[in-house]
């Protein structure tokens, strides 16, 4: 076979990236998709959140979860308050500025998730999850 997981995987999350940046420039938002699940993720929890979520949600490290962090506090999307349980931590939840644009952002989710799987069956749709756990799992990493 000529095709490569690898690249495959890789065409097609820029072919995902580029439709949600096309989204977002008509609709006039400017977050990157990054920032956009973690103010997706944070709203949608119904427990308090912290960094290390943010940074087993997104597989990332640290350092990038802080400057992504930073960069919407910054901005006034995100609120973080030391935790009540533990002065180490702070708690992250998101702005009135955020609550503005979680529905419409969660909207346009929804709409790509119903594009991506079109006239896919749901058999299928068992089959390549299967395949990417699979894949997933042969990385060695916890994906």
């Amino acid at each position: 076979m000529d095709r490569r997981i690898g690249l495959e995987l890789r065409k097609v999350q820029q072919l995902i990236k580029h439709s949600i940046a096309k989204k977002r420039a008509e609709e006039n938002i400017n977050l990157t998709h990054g920032q956009v699940r973690v103010l997706l993720y944070i709203s949608k929890q119904d427990k308090p959140v912290y960094q290390r979520d943010i940074e087993n949600m997104l597989h990332v490290r640290r350092s990038t979860a802080t400057e992504m962090l930073n960069v919407l506090e910054r901005d006034g999307y995100i609120v973080r308050q030391r935790s009540p349980h533990d002065g180490r931590l702070k708690e992250i939840s998101v702005s009135p500025l955020s609550l503005q644009l979680t529905d419409k952002m969660d909207r346009h989710m929804d709409d790509l998730e119903e594009r991506l799987i079109k006239n896919i069956s749901e058999e299928d749709l068992k089959i390549f999850y299967k395949v990417l756990d699979q894949v997933g799992e042969n990385t060695g990493e916890n994906a």
